[in-house]
């Protein structure tokens, strides 16, 4: 499949062409994959298209801003929403009229269905392909399992996190944020997650401690976190100097309240050091 642009937006008549790209990134018929209509962000850029990083090409990896709703390139280390894979890109378009970018619908984003791994676009590269990027396997886990590739039809949960993101200062969790494993590296201070309000089933979150600073997590609603010997806890936090790099906890959400699990490290006889609030 091939898309071509000629200098659309400009004055009337015939241009140079600025790119042809040829990729059919699925594998099996067109109509057994799913497809569906989204708003492109005019801010989207495919930085690995050289020269022309306002085109954006068939196959690229794009994620959904959680506050808009509008579709943008995929960025792994993002906070607002575009961390997680949404969609691939089904053809080549152009984010910008006029030189200024421009919001764009375009039917024919893929958001289920038989991917070619040799075939997809990760946003920054110039080549085709996630085999031996750094972030092959968190893509991997992010497209299971609504998609399935050529070369790993069984797919991989990432160990059961859908992504790992460094946050450096406090952060409020939502629901979306489920499945997302935490970690407090680069931070120069002690970092404060609170988790949503509701403990609906199924919400599971994780932390951990790179950085010998605090790392604390606390209930949206006070009295709903269950801990060590303690069912109408506030918060669980890692407080003494020295005790903290490793720490983890995970919490999961069973309806009523939130289920504390702590991961620590022991050194000899000493276990790391948890300060519990009620």
């Amino acid at each position: 499949m091939s898309f071509e642009y000629t200098g659309a937006y400009a004055v009337p008549g015939q241009h140079a062409k600025i790119e042809t790209f040829e990729n059919q990134f699925w594998w099996d018929r067109f109509e057994n994959q799913i497809w569906t209509g989204l708003v492109i962000d005019g801010a989207s850029r495919d930085a690995g298209n050289t020269s022309y990083t306002t085109v954006l090409r068939p196959g690229l990896l794009l994620g959904r801003v959680t506050a808009t709703d509008k579709i943008k390139e995929w960025n792994p280390t993002a906070s607002d929403g575009t961390e997680q894979i949404y969609a691939v890109l089904g053809s080549s378009l152009n984010s910008q009229r006029l030189g200024a970018n421009q919001d764009r619908f375009l039917g024919n984003m893929m958001v289920g269905g038989f991917l070619k791994a040799d075939r997809l676009l990760i946003p920054g590269s110039t080549t085709l392909g996630i085999d031996g990027n750094a972030s092959e396997f968190l893509i991997r886990a992010q497209l299971f399992p609504r998609f399935q590739t050529s070369d790993w039809h069984w797919g991989t949960r990432n160990g059961g996190w859908r992504n790992i993101l460094a946050i450096t200062g406090d952060k409020t969790l939502t629901d979306a944020d489920s499945d997302v494993l935490f970690t407090t590296r680069g931070a120069a201070t002690d970092v404060e997650f609170t988790l949503p309000a509701n403990p609906y089933k199924g919400l599971r979150f994780g932390f951990y401690c790179v950085t010998d600073n605090g790392l604390k997590v606390t209930a949206g609603t006070a009295d709903t976190m269950v801990v060590f010997n303690d069912a109408t806890a506030d918060s669980i936090d890692f407080t003494t100097a020295g005790d903290q790099i490793g720490a983890m906890v995970e919490v999961v959400g069973d309806g009523t309240g939130w289920l504390v699990i702590p991961h620590t490290f022991a050194d000899g006889v000493m276990v790391q050091t948890v300060t519990l609030a009620t």
